[in-house]
């Protein structure tokens, strides 16, 4: 909603906006559809009409990674390689852990938003044994049936569980609140009710006024309080440009997901999983990388 005058919703501290509030993600900005409707239906607001045609063809993915073959090929090219190069390294654990990583696009259906890998695969599990025992009337197909259904029931209610306790708590971080917006834009089941997820002290928060007020108290104070860092990578700016330790990448690696990758695909679990050896001749080729040769 775009103000005709003065703003009438909460803005950040000490300033003042024509846009009461406005949530949007940079990297979906050059996919928007953005445009001012010519009606202000007898208000002091003139609507902004946004539409996204992905919201429109919403997909599930379930991504699989088979590790033993990974690690097992890692420590193969570390043994091989005659001369040891960081980008070379580097490059043969990314396309290893590319070639064993498949990600399955699930069927157009409308899966919940606590839908992950176990429930698909046990749900597919499911299906098929019960199929097998209707075919074949066996006492041994009807156990796995029910083993693998009792299964399902498990993981369904635990990922419920999880993903409901998470989102409805006011979280101080804001990945979180992207992420429960982006689950809410995508998910179109009736069945569930999305006005009921925000709990704040004690109590839901339905009333949408109240949420847009607390999503707008979140963003605000923060706007003020942080102060990022200005990039630039210039080479008069020493700080940035510095040389990253080993003992740094460590750090970075120990607070990392074991299922978050970095820039060159590599997950954390992989440096993890490295023993003692490994990781001297992965600090030694990280010492090599970044020496400095002196001038002539």
């Amino acid at each position: 909603m775009l103000n005709t005058s003065t703003p009438t919703h909460i803005s950040n501290p000490h300033t003042s906006s024509i846009i009461d509030l406005t949530l949007c993600s940079a990297s979906i900005y050059n996919e928007i559809d953005c445009y001012v409707f010519d009606c202000t239906f007898e208000s002091d607001h003139i609507p902004i009409v946004i539409s996204w045609s992905k919201f429109q063809n919403t997909t599930h993915s379930i991504k699989t990674i088979i590790w033993k073959p990974i690690i097992t090929k890692s420590i193969e090219s570390f043994n091989t390689t005659s001369q040891p190069n960081i980008d070379l390294i580097t490059d043969q654990i990314s396309k290893t852990i590319s070639a064993h990583t498949s990600n399955k696009i699930l069927v157009d259906k409308d899966y919940p938003p606590w839908w992950n890998a176990a429930c698909h695969n046990f749900s597919h599990l499911k299906k098929l044994t019960w199929n097998k025992a209707r075919r074949n009337i066996a006492i041994t197909e009807c156990i796995k049936y029910k083993k693998y259904r009792s299964k399902f029931k498990f993981h369904l209610k635990k990922a419920k569980e999880n993903y409901w306790d998470n989102i409805s708590k006011i979280s101080r971080n804001p990945r979180m609140f992207f992420k429960i917006l982006n689950k809410l834009s995508s998910h179109t089941n009736p069945n569930v009710k999305n006005h009921e997820i925000i709990f704040h002290n004690n109590r839901y928060v339905t009333d949408p006024i109240k949420q847009s007020n607390l999503f707008a108290n979140h963003f605000s104070s923060y706007s003020h309080e942080v102060q990022p860092i200005p990039l630039d990578y210039s080479t008069e700016n020493e700080f940035l440009n510095r040389n990253i330790e080993f003992w740094e990448l460590k750090r970075a690696i120990s607070k990392t997901k074991n299922s978050t990758p970095g820039a060159d695909n590599i997950p954390s679990i992989w440096f993890k999983n490295l023993d003692a050896s490994l990781l001297k001749i992965l600090g030694m080729l990280q010492q090599l990388d970044s020496s400095v040769l002196p001038k002539a």
